[in-house]
């Protein structure tokens, strides 16, 4: 999870719908039955286009359309484009939190379907004041696992664990995707550039 900087303002036409977008979601989760979850993503639309169309240029710009989660890139050659609800944004969730622009993040669907409805307070967020991903974590170039880093304190380690979790990071195929990247680095000379996937395994620990 490489850190970013969020930029401060959410776009216009977010900023200017915010209220009433909220309330109709609110409307559209209470009368939603169980199993039966509202569709974000077919909300209301603002000036002909839904509020996803609007924000997610601006959230893969962020991140330099790697996923903001696990570093994947290009995203759209794996996954498909989603926008991520860091809160829930379901029924006894944060709702009202759906449009609220610090709680979106651009990320690939498989971060996302790992995480699904699930949330811990002690979760990291790549824009949190002060986050480095060397901080926390570290790349094992051994097996492609991240694991917390060594010497950190007890609090620290059990986020970084309870992030590596809830995104599933070293599920399926991404330590061996994240071992691809790391040894095609090594191959370039250690070239690094912002179209690299899993940059944050390149940064020393």
């Amino acid at each position: 999870m490489r850190e970013f900087a969020r930029d401060v303002d959410p776009p216009a036409e977010l900023a200017a719908s915010f209220d009433a977008l909220t309330a109709e979601w609110l409307r559209r989760v209470a009368e939603s039955g169980p199993g039966n979850p509202p569709k974000w993503t077919w909300g209301p639309q603002v000036d002909g286009k839904t509020v996803r169309d609007h924000i997610l240029p601006m959230l893969m710009k962020q991140t330099d359309k790697h996923c903001s989660y696990c570093d994947a890139y290009p995203v759209t050659a794996v996954s498909k484009d989603t926008v991520d609800h860091f809160r829930p944004k379901g029924k006894g969730r944060w709702p009202e939190q759906a449009y609220l622009w610090s709680n979106l993040f651009y990320a690939c669907d498989a971060c996302q379907s790992e995480k699904l409805e699930q949330f811990t307070e002690r979760a990291l967020k790549p824009d949190e004041n002060g986050y480095r991903w060397q901080n926390y974590f570290r790349f094992n170039t051994a097996n492609g696992n991240l694991v917390p880093r060594c010497g950190i304190s007890t609090d620290d380690r059990l986020r970084a664990r309870a992030t590596i979790r809830l995104f599933g990071l070293n599920r399926r195929e991404r330590p061996k995707a994240r071992l691809r990247a790391y040894r095609d680095w090594l191959r370039s000379g250690k070239r690094l550039d912002r179209w690299r996937p899993y940059r944050f395994c390149l940064v020393p620990a």
